[in-house]
């Protein structure tokens, strides 16, 4: 996955010059962003509706006209709209049902009319639906090999904004793959789901902040893992989870160092999660939280049980105009064997430390970040970003480390397809004096 967001970026960089929003290949000018997210707002959405009540009466909803759809199930949009026929016009919530489709992430445009019918109120909504169904060729080259593969994506499957992702590399020493599956109502309720089964076979590096190398191995890691939750409000959702997972190093690896032990364990717990998002053109505001805990049980004797927890924290506030300020944490706590322990290294909340080779049993970050939309085009839009974190992280070998430092990026997001957010980042260590690179792609969370 480290390498999509690099693929994509040069691919759609390549176009710029093309597909600028005023047609010579320059940005629109801000203001032109405004207006698009003022659509979006509650006031504006609450007041166009309350002002076809004023003039007519607060009539009953007889129809509900659904225009432009091509893959996308009419059913979705009928059930997320949450008024039915007969009901006031008063009780359809325009922002709630705007909010709602886009946090799906399958439209580009989403239109609200209202029209007064022969017996009653009509709704019509106007929708632009995104390209869903995404092919992600991959190729990397490093000291250990050449490796290539391919992923597919489809964020709308089936029509009903079910989330399918599968694929997979290959080289002539590791493998990986993996599955996964989100279905955010089953069967049109509030019961949620998802499946994911991961298989990676390659050389896993470990090393300190000073890039210091104290272990190398290489290891087949296989996991299997199922969640399934209610939502109990618009908000608040819980979810049970088990699965498998397994880790077994390779002997016969020439360069191995410092080999950590294999471990084979069950696992099962919970998940809570909660978030109170307002949804704009790209960018949203407000909180989210999640909060995790599994126990590990060992799949036999030769085998440890152990217990882990965590969370995730952001806050985004919408400040001058639509531009985003936000304040993130993220920690971690467990006595995880080596060869699981998590890796934190170039992720939100440690991008001032070498991405993927720094790994923790405990962890906890702080982030402030400042966002800033700098220019739209008719594929996307590009925002310029600016933050700084503050870490600490512990493992058995390095034992505990503090960071912090400030970094700055450049974040991507797409009009017309339906992949998360993605960017580059670059990100100055004061602890070590490094400056340290990593990608980012808004698909965890």
């Amino acid at each position: 996955m480290r390498y999509i967001p690099c693929i994509i970026i040069l691919f759609v960089v390549s176009f710029t010059p093309l597909y600028a929003a005023n047609g010579n290949g320059t940005a629109a000018a801000l203001t032109d962003e405004s207006l698009t997210n003022m659509k979006y707002d509650r006031e504006f959405l609450i007041d166009k509706r309350d002002a076809f009540i004023e003039f007519n009466t607060d009539l009953p909803v007889t129809e509900i006209i659904i225009k432009g759809l091509r893959k996308t199930s009419r059913d979705l949009l009928l059930r997320e709209t949450g008024i039915e026929a007969g009901a006031p016009l008063s009780t359809f919530d325009p922002h709630l049902f705007i909010n709602r489709m886009k946090k799906k992430n399958i439209f580009t445009e989403i239109e609200i009319n209202y029209i007064r019918g022969e017996s009653g109120a009509v709704i019509e909504i106007t929708v632009e639906e995104k390209w869903t169904l995404i092919p992600l060729p991959i190729f990397s080259s490093n000291r250990h090999g050449t490796s290539y593969g391919f992923y597919l994506m489809e964020s709308n499957f089936l029509g009903y904004g079910k989330f399918l992702f599968t694929g997979g590399t290959i080289s002539s020493e590791s493998g990986t793959a993996m599955i996964g599956y989100i279905d955010p109502s089953i069967a049109g309720t509030r019961f949620r789901g998802s499946i994911f089964l991961s298989y990676r076979n390659e050389v896993y590096q470990n090393a300190d902040m000073d890039y210091v190398l104290h272990r190398e191995y290489k290891a087949e890691k296989g996991m299997a893992r199922l969640d399934l939750g209610y939502g109990f409000t618009e908000s608040f959702k819980l979810f049970a989870s088990g699965g498998y997972e397994q880790g077994i190093t390779d002997s016969s690896y020439d360069d191995s160092l410092n080999i950590p032990g294999d471990e084979k364990a069950w696992l099962a717990g919970g998940i809570a999660k909660y978030e109170h998002l307002v949804h704009y053109d790209y960018l949203y505001y407000g909180p989210k939280l999640e909060i995790k805990c599994f126990r590990h049980i060992a799949s036999a004797a030769e085998y440890s049980d152990y217990t882990t927890a965590g969370y995730k924290f952001d806050y985004s506030f919408r400040f001058i105009g639509y531009n985003r300020l936000s304040f993130a944490s993220n920690g971690g706590k467990g006595d995880r064997p080596e060869i699981f322990e998590e890796a934190i290294g170039g992720k939100p909340g440690g991008r001032t430390l070498p991405a993927e080779i720094i790994t923790a049993d405990s962890y906890i970050n702080y982030t402030a970040s400042y966002e800033y939309p700098f220019m739209k085009y008719r594929w996307g839009s590009i925002t310029l970003l600016a933050f700084w974190e503050h870490g600490w992280y512990e493992n058995e070998i390095t034992g505990g480390e503090a960071y912090y430092g400030p970094g700055a990026g450049m974040m991507m997001y797409l009009r017309r397809i339906a992949l998360p957010a993605m960017g580059l980042n670059v990100a100055r260590n004061l602890v070590t004096g490094t400056t340290e690179y990593s990608f980012n792609i808004g698909m965890s969370f």
